[in-house]
């Protein structure tokens, strides 16, 4: 069983993203989750996400620090899973 769990850790995403409704993102890294602001859209984009809402984590992980690296990695995380959609990324 440990075989399966490790090709499966190794294909997976170590990541997901949960729209919540019209706004807001629920991003979950391992054991870790954020907040992150967004609105959905009609027009010429789909869907907006305030860059500047990927800041902490939610308790009990909100005294480990957001790194402009994770920000980064969150953000193409996010981009990724968003592929299919025209976001428009602000601050």
């Amino acid at each position: 069983m440990k075989l399966l769990a490790k090709l499966i850790a190794a294909i997976a995403p170590s990541y997901r993203v949960i729209h919540q409704g019209r706004a807001g993102i629920r991003y979950r890294e391992g054991k870790k989750e954020m907040a992150i602001d967004s609105e959905m859209l009609f027009g010429n984009f789909d869907i907006v996400v305030y860059l500047d809402s990927i800041a902490r984590w939610l308790p009990p992980h909100d005294a480990v620090p957001v790194t402009p690296e994770d920000k980064e990695r969150i953000r193409q995380n996010l981009a990724e899973s968003m592929k299919s959609l025209k976001v428009d990324w602000q601050k």
